[in-house]
C-alpha cells in the first residue's frame, strides 16, 4: 500500500464532472427561491410590525453577496466534492472544517424534513385557492385535505424524499437533466408572476380591489378591512410606529423592526453557493461558477424585489390588514373570504382573476419551488458525508461510488433515511418543528470567509489555481474574505442572540455544536490506532 492510498480511501473519488453553469445555478437557486420568499415573506408585515420590508430584504441580499463571492473564490481554486469542508479543513483548521460541515449537515436535515413536509401542505393551499377562485368544490376539497392532513403531509413528504434520493442515485447526468427541468419550469412561472404585478399596476387601486373581489367574493376586500379595524388594527399600527413611512407597513417604520426583519431576509437569500458541495462534479469550474453564482444573485434579487415591492405598492395597507386578520386569530369572523395562511401566491394570483390559466400557473409555481428542493438537499447532504468518509473521518462505506451511475449510493441512502425521519419529527414532535437552525448555516459562511481571507497566504499554490488577482498588492480573495468575515460575524452573533428564551433551539444547538468535534476527535484517535497519520490527510487536497 502506497503512502497516497493510506492518506485517502482511494486514489480517485470515482465521481465525474458533468455539471455546467446552469446546473450550478439550479443547485443553488432551488434552495433560494423557496419557502423563504413564497411563504414566510408574505407574513412579515404581521411578524415584524414597523419594518421597512424592501429595505430589510435588499440589505440582506447585498450582505449575503459577499459570502457568495468568498464561496466563488474557494470553489474555483478548490473544486472538490463536499466543497467548503475541504476548503476550510485545508486552509483554516481540520477541526473547524469538520465542525462547520457537520453543522450544515444537521441544518440541511432539518430543512429537508421541514420543506418536504410543507410541500404537500402548500400544494393543498394552492389547490384550495384555485378552487375558491373558480368556485370549484372539488379543488377546494382536495386542497383542504392536503393542507390539513398531517398524515398525508408525512406520507407524501417521505415519498418526495425517497424520490429525490433515487434521482441522486441515478447519477449526476440524470440529476442534471431533472434538476434543470424543475429549475426552468418554476422560474418561468415566477417570470409570469412578475408580469402579473406589472399587469396589476395597469389596473389602478379600484381595479386591484375589483379583481380581488372577483376571486374571493364580492365584498371580500371591504370585509378584510372591516374585521381588521374592528379588532384593533389601527391601535396596533400606532403602537409599532416609527419615524418615517415605507412600503409594506401602513405607517411610519422603525429602525429596530427593520433590522430584525433582516433575519427572514437572510433566510430567504441564503444559499448562493450551495453548489459548492458538488464542485468536484462541475466541469470548467471558473466559467460555471461565474455564470451560476452571479447570474443567480441577479435573478433572485429581481424576483424578491418584484414580489415584495409589487405587493406593497398594489395592495398597500391591505397586505398588512390581511395578515393581521388571518394570523391574529380573527379569521373566524369572516363570512365572505376563505380563511387562508398568507402566502404571496394569494396576492399575485388575485391580480389576474380574469385569466384563470394564468392564476393557476402562479399558484402552482410557489408549490413547485418547494418541491424541487428535495433533489438538491439530498445531493448536498450526501456529498458532505462522502467527503468525511473519503478523508477517513466517517465510516468508509459512505465513500463507495456506484460503478454504473458514478454516485455515492450509500451516502445518498443515509441522507434519505434521515430526511424521512426529519419529516416525521416535524409532524409529530413539536420541539423539532420549533428549531431555529439558521445560526448553523451562518457558521458555514463565517468559516468559509476565514478560508477565503487566508488561503492566498497559507496555501499560495492553491490560490494560484483560482482567481489569482491582487489589488494594491493584496489578494482580491483576501479583501472579499475580510469583508465577508465582518458581515458573517455580525449575522452569526445577531442570530444567536435571537435564540434567547428559545430553550428548544438552545438545547438543539448545544447538541449540534458538540457532536461534530466529538466525532472528529474519535476518528482522529481511531486513524492513529490504525497506523494512519491523520495530520497528513489534511495537508493536501483530496483527488478530483
Amino acid at each position: 500500500m502506497t503512502e497516497e492510498e493510506v492518506v485517502f480511501v482511494r486514489k480517485a473519488t470515482g465521481l465525474i464532472r458533468e455539471a455546467g453553469p446552469w446546473s450550478v445555478m439550479a443547485a443553488s437557486g432551488t434552495f433560494l427561491i423557496a419557502d423563504g420568499i413564497h411563504y414566510f415573506t408574505a407574513q412579515v408585515p404581521f411578524l415584524y410590525p414597523g419594518a421597512n420590508i424592501p429595505l430589510s430584504y435588499f440589505v440582506a441580499a447585498v450582505l449575503l453577496t459577499f459570502p457568495a463571492i468568498a464561496g466563488f473564490f474557494l470553489s474555483v481554486a478548490m473544486p472538490r466534492s463536499s466543497g467548503d469542508y475541504v476548503a476550510v479543513s485545508r486552509t483554516v483548521h481540520p477541526l473547524l472544517g469538520y465542525f462547520e460541515a457537520w453543522l450544515s449537515w444537521f441544518a440541511m436535515i432539518c430543512s429537508t424534513g421541514y420543506v418536504m413536509f410543507l410541500t404537500p401542505i402548500l400544494f393543498g393551499a394552492t389547490f384550495y385557492s384555485y378552487g375558491a377562485m373558480m368556485h370549484s368544490p372539488w379543488w377546494m376539497d382536495v386542497g383542504t385535505y392536503l393542507s390539513t392532513s398531517k398524515e398525508a403531509a408525512v406520507i407524501l413528504g417521505s415519498l418526495l424524499v425517497i424520490g429525490s434520493g433515487i434521482v441522486g442515485i441515478l447519477g449526476v447526468r440524470a440529476w442534471k437533466l431533472i434538476m434543470n427541468l424543475i429549475w426552468w419550469l418554476p422560474l418561468a412561472g415566477s417570470a409570469l408572476t412578475v408580469v402579473a404585478f406589472l399587469y396589476g399596476g395597469t389596473l389602478g387601486p379600484a381595479g386591484v380591489k375589483a379583481s380581488w373581489d372577483s376571486v374571493w367574493g364580492a365584498g371580500s376586500w371591504d370585509e378584510i378591512k372591516r374585521v381588521a379595524l374592528a379588532n384593533g388594527w389601527s391601535e396596533w399600527v400606532a403602537e409599532n410606529a416609527g419615524v418615517s413611512g415605507a412600503w409594506g407597513w401602513p405607517g411610519p417604520w422603525t429602525a429596530g423592526a427593520t433590522l430584525a426583519c433582516i433575519i427572514p431576509g437572510v433566510y430567504t437569500s441564503y444559499g448562493y453557493t450551495q453548489a459548492q458541495y458538488v464542485a468536484g462534479e462541475v466541469s470548467r469550474p471558473k466559467r460555471s461558477f461565474t455564470i451560476g453564482i452571479f447570474g443567480l444573485i441577479i435573478i433572485c434579487l429581481v424576483i424578491y424585489m418584484a414580489y415584495i415591492v409589487g405587493t406593497g405598492m398594489l395592495y398597500g395597507e391591505f397586505w398588512q390588514q390581511y395578515d393581521y386578520v388571518m394570523m391574529g386569530g380573527y379569521s373566524d369572523q369572516l363570512k365572505i373570504t376563505a380563511p387562508m395562511t398568507p402566502v404571496f401566491t394569494i396576492f399575485s394570483m388575485s391580480l389576474v382573476g380574469a385569466y384563470p390559466w394564468w392564476a393557476f400557473i402562479i399558484a402552482v409555481t410557489g408549490a413547485f419551488w418547494l418541491l424541487n428542493d428535495g433533489p438538491i438537499l439530498i445531493l448536498l447532504l450526501s456529498r458532505i458525508t462522502f467527503g468525511f468518509s473519503f478523508d477517513r473521518f466517517f465510516p468508509e462505506v459512505f465513500a463507495e461510488v456506484n460503478e454504473r451511475f458514478r454516485s455515492p449510493h450509500w451516502s445518498i441512502i443515509l441522507a434519505m433515511v434521515f430526511g424521512v425521519i426529519a419529516c416525521f419529527l416535524f409532524a409529530y414532535s413539536p420541539w423539532f418543528g420549533m428549531l431555529n437552525f439558521m445560526s448553523a448555516f451562518m457558521w458555514r459562511e463565517l468559516l468559509c470567509s476565514w478560508a477565503c481571507m487566508a488561503y492566498a497566504h497559507n496555501k499560495p499554490e492553491i490560490w494560484e489555481r483560482g482567481v489569482a488577482t491582487k489589488v494594491a498588492g493584496i489578494p482580491l480573495s483576501t479583501i472579499f474574505g475580510l469583508i465577508s468575515t465582518i458581515i458573517c460575524t455580525f449575522l452569526l452573533i445577531f442570530m444567536i442572540t435571537q435564540l434567547k428564551g428559545d430553550n428548544t433551539s438552545l438545547i438543539a444547538q448545544t447538541i449540534a455544536w458538540s457532536v461534530g468535534p466529538v466525532l472528529f476527535t474519535l476518528y482522529w484517535q481511531y486513524n492513529k490506532s490504525r497506523g494512519i497519520d491523520p495530520s497528513k490527510i489534511y495537508t493536501e487536497l483530496p483527488p478530483a
